[in-house]
């Protein structure tokens, strides 16, 4: 089962922005122009991956920056968020590409998009997904219905329960313990005069 989202056209204007910006900052720094595929220009690329981390975004009530330059880093929490145009498009996983990190396919090309499902790199990194297709160099090529489904009650976002009760339970230390001394405040300099504001 997949999430829906549709993008306002504010939203999509947003995700054209942060996509230019990507390419503007990809050519200055001289990065390749077709890096990961041939039939695709790095504005598509650039801006179908904004629109997707967007609609992630979007759909789990996070805040979405825009930020370019994480490349093999994250895009929204510990997640990589992986943009297909085709509604019947797999989650690609790349070489280099950490095993630890949770992959997201988001198919659409708006404004509406699907949330369609996820996998761990580790799980997505088998000879059985292994391929070259649609232009693209060898990578991983998850198909959807090998994906995990998704949906808004899942717990995406924080740690995990267990992480959550130790946190709570040292959260409970600290309160006992009362609130940490703050610093000093400092003495005021002659002359100064109180702001209005």
């Amino acid at each position: 089962m997949s999430l829906h989202v549709e993008l306002s056209l504010a939203e999509l204007n947003m995700a054209a922005a942060a996509g230019l910006w990507r390419v503007m900052k990809s050519h200055e720094r001289g990065l390749q122009e077709k890096k990961h595929c041939a039939t695709r220009s790095s504005w598509e690329i650039n801006f179908g991956g904004a629109l997707g981390e967007l609609a992630f975004a979007r759909a789990f009530g996070l805040y979405w920056g825009g930020d370019e330059g994480t490349f093999k880093g994250p895009d929204i929490g510990n997640k990589q968020i992986r943009t297909s145009f085709k509604s019947n498009g797999e989650l690609v996983v790349r070489p280099g590409d950490s095993e630890t990190q949770m992959f997201v396919l988001v198919a659409g090309s708006g404004p509406g998009f699907e949330i369609v499902g996820w996998m761990m790199g580790s799980d997505a990194m088998r000879d059985v997904y292994w391929k070259a297709k649609w232009g693209w160099d060898p990578a991983w090529f998850v198909p959807q219905a090998d994906l995990n489904p998704i949906n808004r009650t899942d717990d995406l976002t924080f740690p995990k329960p267990q992480a959550r009760v130790a946190s709570a339970a040292k959260q409970a230390q600290t309160e006992a313990a009362g609130p940490p001394a703050g610093p000093e405040p400092m003495p005021p300099v002659q002359g100064d005069e109180p702001t209005p504001f």
